[in-house]
Parts: structure tokens; C-alpha cells; sequence
């Protein structure tokens, strides 16, 4: 079973990666740099408005997987959640109507290309997603993949290629995002009634808010909501600032160098959806084996598969970038941008597992520590560099804030928890594809591979095969370590 959801997320995840990659040069060369900044502007915007919701999701996926059955518990939970994304959405939406005119004048600085109506629909969708992923939540808690994997599909479908090909016949941005909210409206509706019918629910708004459930989640609830906004300012205030400070123009060429780099966060993603449910249940069932098998090859899995391509796509950066916009200008501009940035959250992927395991554990205790950290160190100096220097200084210090968590948070949360041996860890699962990443990248800059220009048949082709041999000398570094037995500390 969860070899099977495992799969099907990855689909979903790898189709979705796919066509937004796909429609990512379309849109840039159809819409122009400016355009393609606004819709850049758009995604930064959901991720914010997405924190609302981040105490409510992770925590009604928790009380669902750890259910055996429907129980009345769950259902007032889903309830209660519910009503307050609906009461957020509405804000939301009325909050935005009065106050175009002010977003308009001060944020986008009389922008042309961007009116009252764009504004509008722009946070109708994402005020309209907040309360889909309530939905989402309770179908992932009831391990509903295949549904939710092929609703997905269907929406993603609708939302970039086929949005896509319509903005070829008929450029506009504001049709875009129309297009964008009528696939998200219906995508709520139809989330709804699944949802319904597998918690045997009545379609129509319960009417009613149990506070007890809330309370009796209050902790939890608090803590996922504190991170989540920490989190969320942490990865993507300095794309927020940037879409006031810089020129248009520059934040299209800033917005594509974010939008490929966000691609590993996306292959990140079904990894810890799949995790997490199931992590979960192991612990709550003391099956202590079958809990440090699945994390241990989780770990491995992300370190030798996902990892190289982030490192590969670092290399080779500026022919990216200009494979994506035949822009020169742009590609020039985004070099070293892209490397940083992509690099960061390819570390912060393997990173996550300290996440994982503190919520399958239900206690993240050192997780709001590590974001309060963040909250009076990193997110400061965002500001600083962002105001006081360039984009270049930002993207080194996101880059340095990342490794330094992977190095150092890592081991602290594995060595606080007592549940896995960081040591055993770090060398089994991520050290092998580590030393072949660092021995491909030297081979490739000692010969200067990647700073020939290429074709992008010849470019591809030598991306897979350096692809292949990092993954393949892995594979073949983790055999020979993992001979010795995995051995835990302690498992509580």
C-alpha cells in the first residue's frame, strides 16, 4: 500500500513538475518578463496566505490517519476546520476587494499591466485554495491517494497546459488568472463531495463549531501554525520583498530562476505526504523495525535520486536558464542566482527529515525551538540584505542558512529525540550520494563541461549521464557502507 501511494504521489508530483516545466518557457515568451513576474507574485502570495491553514491541514491529517474508523472525533475536527478556513476565506476575499486601490498604488507602483480585477481574482484563488486544502487534508489522513493523486492531475491540467494554450491564442493576463479561478472554484467543489462521501458527511456547511476539538488540539495546532509561518517567511520573504524592490523586468528574470529552483521543493513534497500518515501509525503501534526501516530508506531514496539533480542543474545554470527563456539577458542575470537557490533547497529536501520524524512523534518541541531561531536571526537579515544590498546577497544567505540546518539541525533533532542514530544515519543514507555529487561536480568544473555551449539535445544527454553516474556510484557507496546492522538509540 504505501509502495502504491508512494508511486501514485510521485506521479502526480512528476506530471505536475512535468507541465509546469513544460509551460514555463510558453508562458515567459507569450506574457513577456513583467507578465511572468505577476504570475511569480501570485504563487509567493498563496504560499503566505497558505500559513492560515498550516496549523489546521497537518494537524487534521494526524487525527485522521491515526483513526481506525470514522470516528465522531474526526468528524467534528473536519467540522470545526472547516468553518474557520471558510471564515479566512471570506476576509480574505473582502479584504482584498477595499483594498485594491491602496495594493495597486503602494505594491505594484501603478503598474499598468496590473488592475483592480487582477488584484481581485488573484486573492479569490488563493483564499479559495486555503479552504480546498482542508479537503485535501482529510483524503490524505484517509490515505486516498488514487483520488487525490487523479483530481490533482485533472485540475493541474486545466490550470497550465491547457491555460496555457489559451494565452497563445488570446495573451492576457487577467483571462489567466480567470481561467485559474474557475478551475480552482470547481476543484473546491468537487474535493468537498469526496470528502463527503468517504467521511460519510452531509455536502452542505455544518453550521456548527465544536470548540472542544480545537482545544483538545490547541498544542499541536499552535505549534505546525507557528513553524508553518516561520517556515514560510524563511523560503519565500525575500521573493516577496524582491516583487517591490526590483524592476519588473528583473523580478520575471527573478521569478523563473525561483519558479526552477522551487522544483525540488516539488519533488521534495510527496515524500513527506506519503511519510508522514505512515510514520505516524508505526510509532503510535511501536512497530519499531518497520518505523527505522521506512525512514532510513526514505532518506536514501531522496539523497540518490533527487538530490543529484538539483546539484546537476546547478552546474549547468546559465544553459538552463536560456533553455527556458531564450533570453540571454536573463540568463546572464540569473547564473549564480539559480545555483544558490536551487543548491538550498535541494539540501533543505534531506533536511526535512528531521521534520518527519517530529511530527510522526507528535511533539515539535524543537521544531518551533529552530524557527524561533530563525525568526530573530535569518528573517532580519532578509530584510537587510534585501533593502541594503542585492539579490545576490540574499540568495548566499538563504544557501547558508539551509546548510547550516542540514549540518547542524539534523544531527540535534536525531540526537534530542533518541529514536534514530544521526551517525548511522548520515553515513548510510546521505553520505554516498554526497561524495558522488562533490566528485561529478569537480570532474565536470576541472574539464569545464559546463561552461561549453551546448545544444539542448547535447545538453540534456550529458545531464543524464552525469546523472546516472551519481546515482549508480551511490548506490554502490551505500552497499558497501550499510553492511554493518542499523542500531537505534532508543525507541519511545
Amino acid at each position: 500500500m504505501l509502495k502504491r501511494n508512494a508511486l501514485l504521489t510521485y506521479l502526480n508530483q512528476g506530471y505536475s513538475m512535468l507541465i509546469g516545466i513544460l509551460v514555463m518557457p510558453f508562458l515567459y515568451n507569450i506574457m513577456g518578463p513583467v507578465a511572468f513576474g505577476i504570475i511569480g507574485f501570485y504563487t509567493v502570495i498563496q504560499i503566505f496566505i497558505n500559513v492560515l491553514d498550516s496549523g489546521l491541514s497537518p494537524t487534521l491529517c494526524r487525527v485522521i490517519a491515526a483513526s481506525s474508523g470514522n470516528t465522531k472525533a474526526t468528524t467534528r475536527t473536519l467540522k470545526s476546520f472547516e468553518t474557520i478556513s471558510l471564515l479566512v476565506f471570506a476576509v480574505i476575499f473582502f479584504s482584498s476587494y477595499l483594498l485594491s486601490d491602496q495594493i495597486l498604488k503602494y505594491w505594484f507602483k501603478g503598474n499598468e499591466i496590473v488592475t483592480e480585477t487582477i488584484v481581485a481574482l488573484l486573492f479569490c484563488i488563493v483564499s479559495s485554495r486555503l479552504v480546498a486544502s482542508i479537503y485535501r487534508a482529510a483524503l490524505q489522513g484517509k490515505e486516498d491517494f488514487l483520488w487525490l493523486n487523479a483530481g490533482t492531475i485533472l485540475f493541474n491540467t486545466i490550470k497550465y497546459p491547457v491555460c496555457t494554450y489559451i494565452m497563445y491564442k488570446e495573451p492576457s493576463l487577467e483571462l489567466y488568472f480567470q481561467i485559474h479561478f474557475a478551475a480552482t472554484v470547481l476543484e473546491l467543489f468537487i474535493f468537498r463531495l469526496r470528502v463527503a462521501n468517504r467521511l460519510s458527511l452531509s455536502f452542505w456547511l455544518p453550521g456548527r463549531f465544536y470548540i472542544a476539538e480545537l482545544s483538545e488540539n490547541k498544542k499541536y495546532i499552535l505549534s505546525v501554525a507557528f513553524t508553518a509561518l516561520v517556515s514560510a517567511a524563511t523560503l519565500h520573504l525575500d521573493k516577496l520583498l524582491f516583487s517591490n524592490i526590483l524592476l519588473p523586468e528583473e523580478y520575471g528574470y527573478y521569478t523563473m530562476c525561483i519558479t526552477i529552483s522551487s522544483a525540488m521543493i516539488t519533488l521534495g513534497f510527496p515524500i513527506g505526504a506519503v511519510l508522514i500518515p505512515r510514520l505516524t501509525k508505526l510509532y503510535a503501534s511501536n512497530q519499531q523495525e518497520q518505523f527505522l526501516s521506512l525512514y532510513h530508506k526514505s532518506a536514501m531514496f531522496v539523497s540518490a535520486v533527487l538530490l543529484p539533480v538539483g546539484v546537476l542543474v546547478a552546474l549547468f545554470s546559465k544553459q538552463v536558464l536560456l533553455l527556458f527563456t531564450s533570453d540571454p539577458v536573463a540568463a546572464e542575470w540569473g547564473e549564480t542566482i539559480l545555483t544558490l537557490y536551487i543548491l538550498g533547497n535541494s539540501v533543505a529536501i534531506v533536511t526535512a527529515f528531521q521534520y518527519y520524524l517530529q511530527v510522526a512523534i507528535g511533539d515539535l518541541k524543537e521544531h518551533v525551538r529552530y524557527n524561533k531561531i530563525l525568526l530573530v536571526t535569518y528573517i532580519p537579515l532578509i530584510f537587510f540584505f534585501a533593502y541594503f544590498y542585492d539579490v545576490l546577497y540574499v540568495a548566499i544567505l538563504s544557501f547558508t542558512f539551509k546548510l547550516a540546518s542540514f549540518l547542524l539541525w539534523q544531527w540535534y533533532v536525531h540526537h534530542k529525540t533518541r529514536v534514530v542514530t544521526h551517525k548511522a544515519w548520515f553515513s548510510r543514507n546521505i553520505l554516498p550520494s554526497l561524495l558522488m555529487c562533490c566528485l561529478v561536480s569537480g570532474f565536470t568544473v576541472f574539464f569545464g563541461i559546463n561552461k561549453i555551449q551546448l545544444t539542448t539535445l547535447v545538453l540534456l544527454i550529458t545531464m543524464a549521464s552525469l546523472y546516472a553516474a551519481i546515482v549508480l556510484g551511490a548506490l554502490v557507496l551505500a552497499k558497501i557502507l550499510n553492511k554493518e546492522t542499523l542500531v537505534n538509540v532508543e525507541f519511545r
